[in-house]
């Protein structure tokens, strides 16, 4: 019996009031069993997913395969996952590698060798040492492996 609140008509006798507490208190009851179950759903497909996001971060060495654990538990909070995304965007533009999407990264910026970070961007014009962690990454998130990395 789902009733909003345009059909709900006053009660005149005391039974009446009873019997629609109890109608809108079933319906506010089946409403947020409902919202339980979604709730769950969502938080049992989470779980599910963050084994393998962690293989895909330890496999593209951006996290220790030692700090598993702790970024398991790290990605089971919502909040604590934003703020672990917003740490590995500021490094990113710190290292200099941010300043535009697709353009290549000098040598110079990062301190880094050419090599070392054409790995690390495989969508540079920059000739690939690809490593095998570039390949795990892309099949990790469900992509297309580039020609230049298989």
């Amino acid at each position: 019996m789902s009733k909003t609140l345009a059909t709900i008509k006053v009660a005149s006798t005391p039974a009446e009031r009873m019997v629609q507490h109890i109608e809108l208190s079933h319906a506010a009851m089946t409403k947020a069993a409902a919202f339980e179950a979604q709730v769950q759903k969502q938080a049992a497909e989470v779980q599910a997913v963050i084994p393998q996001l962690c293989d895909v971060l330890i496999a593209a060495e951006l996290i220790r395969p030692e700090e598993r654990v702790k970024l398991a538990s790290t990605l089971s909070d919502p909040v604590a996952a934003l703020n672990m995304f917003r740490t590995f965007a500021n490094r990113y533009q710190a290292d200099g590698r941010g300043s535009r999407l697709g353009a290549g990264v000098d040598a110079q910026v990062s301190g880094g060798s050419a090599v070392k970070q054409a790995s690390v961007r495989p969508f540079s014009q920059q000739p690939t040492a690809a490593k095998a962690s570039a390949s795990v990454l892309f099949r990790g998130l469900g992509l297309p492996v580039p020609a230049d990395l298989q």
